[in-house]
């Protein structure tokens, strides 16, 4: 029988719309991490073979924004494996300085609460926080922490598979993954068209809106890029963008309960 780790060890998930990522924090520290692209029903078998090679852990904590299936599944595969209930992150009212802008708390995603804790926790200004993933969203916080609202935009990935199932004569299949922009400022071809077209939409949005919440917080923004898309976006981007890969977990991180 494995030997159980010390009370401090957590194994974190985060499970998007697109990719399931993770990773093990030991006394505080991330020290293992791994990803996994989703598979049409379940969780992928590659990730139970990563989390069964590691040492049992003292809390699973999880962010899922994949519906009730994955929850149950994860749920399962947890309880019987290690005997553990999951810690599912729950968006409420206030948490750890930062007052959430929705009516109804709970609606908001779980990812962009841990994103904008982790962000507020860190940095303590008027923040405009985006993750630029399956779908890209965009927040903002004033001076105080009070979540003023976001915007839900489609990602990359979702503008390009648009495009390639709504329109006569492209093919989803024939497109390249997006993230590459076309050598000059125009394309020569469709397919770097179509790259081309979802980054200029990107980026444009992203530098109009930070402008417009600088200009409605009345003061300056620190603006924190995440998410899988945010090393594609962020060179393109005219506004001053931090690059906070891990923003999710530090979030995940600060809500992991004592047990």
């Amino acid at each position: 029988m494995t030997e159980e780790q010390p009370r401090s060890s957590a194994l974190l998930i985060d499970i998007g719309n697109t990719r399931i990522k993770w990773v093990r924090m030991q006394d505080k520290q991330f020290q293992m991490r791994g990803a996994s692209e989703h598979i049409k029903r379940g969780l992928p078998a590659k990730l139970f073979k990563e989390w069964q090679a590691q040492p049992r852990p003292s809390q699973v904590v999880a962010c899922n924004v994949c519906g009730q299936e994955m929850t149950d599944l994860l749920i399962a595969w947890v309880k019987e494996t290690w005997d553990l209930d999951v810690d599912f992150i729950e968006p409420r009212h206030r948490a750890f300085g930062v007052r959430n802008a929705y009516t109804e708390p709970a609606k908001l995603g779980c990812d962009r609460w841990a994103n904008l804790i982790s962000a507020w926790q860190s940095h303590r200004q008027p923040l405009c926080v985006v993750d630029c993933g399956t779908a890209m969203t965009i927040d903002a916080i004033d001076k105080d922490g009070n979540h003023i609202g976001g915007l839900i935009i489609p990602g990359l990935r979702m503008m390009t598979s648009a495009l390639g199932t709504q329109t006569r004569g492209l093919s989803a299949e024939t497109l390249d993954k997006p993230g590459q922009h076309p050598n000059g400022l125009l394309a020569g071809d469709t397919n770097a068209a179509v790259q081309g077209g979802v980054l200029y939409a990107t980026i444009a949005t992203i530098d109009r809106v930070f402008a417009d919440i600088c200009n409605e917080l009345g003061a300056p923004c620190l603006g924190l890029l995440t998410g899988g898309d945010a090393e594609n976006v962020l060179p393109l981007l005219r506004a001053d963008f931090h690059h906070e890969p891990d923003l999710i977990f530090k979030g995940m991180a600060l809500l992991v309960k004592d047990r």
